[in-house]
């Protein structure tokens, strides 16, 4: 396969949806902001991508308006390089962090409180500004690790 029909496949698959959601594309999955490149998943970063995606399909559903992914794949040195935690759901595709628009994160975080069956047992992160969930079996609340230094920090 040349290079240029790869690229062409890459960009094609970016676009698709994710498994069967109305609402979010690979593109939002793995697309790097910060140095604005994407990230190329495996299989099983994949098959964890489309089980977080059910996730924000319920959330999106619930609110009705759209919803904004700021992180989701991650891989180790892009989780580095941003100062992420060291053992990040982000880095398997696990965990996924967005805004819902026009609403501030802890109205968001509170209103997934008072209906827990949206998140489907993820757990959630608090006292960020955008809202931070991870499939991690324990379906919990937590507290942000302490931020580490990234190449981005002054």
């Amino acid at each position: 396969m040349s290079m240029i029909k790869l690229f062409q496949n890459f960009n094609d698959l970016k676009k698709l949806n994710i498994d069967d959601s109305k609402w979010f594309c690979w593109h939002e999955a793995l697309y790097l902001q910060q140095v604005n490149a994407y990230a190329i998943p495996s299989v099983e970063n994949a098959v964890n991508i489309m089980k977080v995606c059910k996730v924000l399909d319920n959330i999106r559903e619930f609110y009705n308006t759209p919803i904004t992914i700021t992180s989701w794949l991650r891989p180790n040195n892009y989780n580095k390089m941003i100062g992420g935690a060291t053992f990040s759901h982000h880095r398997s595709g696990l965990a996924v962090d967005f805004m819902v628009m026009g609403l501030n994160s802890e109205k968001v975080r509170q209103d997934l409180k008072k209906n827990p069956q949206l998140l489907l047992g993820a757990s959630m992160e608090e006292g960020t500004v955008h809202v931070h969930i991870q499939l991690d079996g324990r379906a919990m609340t937590f507290n942000p690790p302490p931020k580490k230094a990234s190449i981005f920090n002054d």
